[in-house]
């Protein structure tokens, strides 16, 4: 008997264990029953392992990631495209994936195939191929054919958009520390990102998330190419990289990956960017990504200054666009302290409706304050206020 255990049946096994600790209101309320999709990558024991789980969920390939997938092997130099064709390469093959319809799927395939650079690469053409074959579980017009006809993929497409990113900023040298990131710094990254882009300031949240010496662009330069790429050269040591701001890669190690890299950056602060593809301008997939990050329901439109409640307020770190990059320290402040006077006010207004119940909790929380021996444990008073409810 072989004691040899697949990775098929270790996804197995703990997608099983998960499905069993799962509450019923899990997978909005389909419980153990499953989600209604899955977007995977393109993974045959992974696929497997949650049809075997989930039966009744539909297991669907995600073309963020097949996007990813296609332009990190381009940029892979052991497959002989030539840097000057890679861009070009990855654009017509992005816009296949990206098509709504099974007629302009097939118009920009077939254009694909005959084109002149294209021909000058039959490993591209193969491979494309290749992932053409599996179109009918990632493209959106054959998605949809899968799904209800009372659905679409666009919400399930834009959430998985939204939430792929790198969000572990920082390495977790142990298994507290890493949990402690699961369960806490990964859920509000995702609230906080998932609202910036309801609210059209995804380029806000994207700033603030790169490191301090990712900042530093002086030597670099930035210029739109036709594709829709932006090439960005070094101009000390003459390199080019190559960003993609569609699904915000880069063609330097670090972008590869889909980590932050200054090359981002530096188109970031260097141009005005379009990110509509990235933000939905459909008040019920708006709908639909403010319930994931706030587990409510908004009524009514959705607008850029749509109104949000308190608790996701209060975590975003800016209400509009970040216009002059060039000093980070003084908006973080003047938001910090807009933030601050709004939680202040907040408190204020509560203690007017009900001075006598408020009045020895304020006492106590001033004293608490004044016990307080360093900045140090101000920061770790603030960061877990309210996290403790005793009336939940």
């Amino acid at each position: 008997m072989s004691s040899c255990i697949t990775t098929e049946e270790i996804l197995t096994a703990g997608f099983k264990l998960l499905a069993e600790t799962l509450p019923d209101k899990a997978f909005g309320s389909f419980g153990r029953q499953g989600p209604e999709v899955f977007l995977t990558a393109n993974d045959d024991a992974l696929q497997h392992s949650l049809k075997a789980v989930y039966p009744e969920s539909a297991v669907l390939l995600c073309a963020y990631n097949m996007s990813h997938e296609l332009w990190r092997w381009l940029w892979n130099p052991d497959n002989g495209i030539e840097e000057s064709d890679r861009c070009k390469l990855f654009s017509l093959a992005y816009k296949i994936m990206q098509t709504k319809t099974v007629e302009e799927f097939t118009e920009l395939s077939e254009a694909l195939s005959t084109n002149e650079i294209v021909q000058k690469y039959e490993n591209f053409k193969q491979h494309f191929e290749e992932i053409k074959n599996l179109s009918d579980h990632w493209a959106v017009c054959f998605k949809n054919e899968i799904l209800d006809k009372d659905k679409e993929i666009s919400g399930i497409e834009m959430a998985s958009h939204i939430l792929k990113d790198k969000v572990f900023l920082t390495k977790a040298y142990n298994i507290l520390q890493l949990l402690k990131y699961y369960i806490d710094t990964m859920e509000t990254y995702y609230r906080q990102k998932i609202i910036h882009c309801i609210n059209n300031t995804l380029e806000t949240f994207i700033l603030s998330s790169f490191q301090p010496e990712m900042r530093e662009t002086s030597d670099l330069t930035a210029q739109l190419l036709p594709t829709g790429e932006y090439e960005i050269k070094n101009i000390k040591s003459g390199k080019s990289y190559y960003v993609d701001m569609n699904i915000c890669v880069c063609s330097c190690t670090l972008g590869l990956n889909g980590a932050r890299c200054k090359h981002l950056y530096a188109v970031c602060v260097a141009k005005t960017i379009d990110f509509t593809s990235s933000v939905p301008n459909d008040d019920i997939i708006k709908k639909e990504l403010f319930w994931i990050a706030t587990g409510t329901m908004k009524t009514g439109a959705f607008d850029i200054e749509m109104e949000m409640d308190e608790e996701s307020e209060s975590e975003m770190a800016s209400n509009t666009p970040a216009k002059h990059i060039e000093e980070p320290v003084k908006s973080q402040k003047e938001e910090s302290r807009k933030i601050l006077e709004r939680v202040v006010k907040n408190i204020m207004q509560k203690y007017d409706t009900n001075p006598q119940e408020f009045h020895k909790a304020i006492v106590t929380a001033a004293v608490n304050y004044q016990n307080l021996n360093n900045d140090r444990e101000v920061l770790a008073a603030l960061k877990n206020f309210g996290k403790t409810n005793l009336f939940k």
